[in-house]
């Protein structure tokens, strides 16, 4: 979301600087990124360990917790966005007649899409920024989209379920032509979502096209 807002700064003319990502848990799989490695002075490493330990309930082994207070940071490069992605819960993302089609896949400990909810972000041209939430259903059915922003429903989406697989669709002709996609699937095992935000790549070719024409229309002078 950091990133939509820096874009629209950008597009107003204003100057800014370059982003870096950081994992907050590292996953199992090895993910293809471009570190950045940051020195922190010795100000900052105790800054870092006093704000650790402030959270008191997390404090489980002191010991291990302090240890992330280190001397460097790293960091990487935004990740350029994807149409699929194995090792996040939306594992596929694309348009299709209409609608965003999206592939889900529940992450080990989930073994429900009970409680779970799905986030979208849509970046359109003609309507500006759309963000919906939707309820995941605990097995097949019709789901109602609502307006993240007012609370009203939008949209009824199609969620088909088998296990800890789900496919959805979510219609978005009247959204296009997008921009930029994200999405994120919100559940809570213990203390931290399953998993962040993620860009789902808009396809260039098959982006509707906008054409735009100029009327004008003659009117006659009066016969003197």
């Amino acid at each position: 979301m950091l990133q939509l807002a820096l874009d629209r700064l950008h597009a107003r003319g204003h100057d800014t600087k370059p982003t870096l990502s950081y994992l907050v848990h590292y996953p199992k799989a090895r993910l293809n990124r471009t570190l950045r490695t940051l020195k922190l002075t010795p100000k900052e490493k105790a800054l870092k360990a006093e704000a650790i330990q402030q959270h008191e309930t997390q404090m489980l082994s002191r010991r291990r917790f302090l240890a992330h207070a280190r001397d460097t940071e790293d960091f990487h490069l935004p990740m350029a966005p994807e149409a699929k992605h194995p090792h996040h819960p939306v594992a596929a993302g694309d348009i299709a007649r209409g609608a965003l089609q999206l592939r889900l896949k529940l992450l080990k400990p989930a073994l429900s899409f009970r409680d779970a909810k799905l986030h979208v972000v849509l970046e359109t041209l003609l309507e500006g920024s759309l963000r919906w939430t939707l309820k995941m259903p605990s097995k097949s059915a019709k789901a109602r989209i609502h307006c993240a922003v007012t609370g009203k429903p939008v949209r009824w989406a199609s969620v088909r379920i088998t296990g800890r697989h789900a496919t959805i669709s979510l219609p978005a002709m009247n959204a296009v032509p997008l921009t930029r996609i994200f999405v994120k699937l919100e559940k809570r095992p213990l203390f931290f979502d399953i998993a962040g935000w993620r860009e789902i790549a808009v396809d260039e070719a098959r982006r509707p096209k906008l054409h735009f024409h100029r009327h004008t229309s003659a009117h006659p002078h009066a016969a003197e």
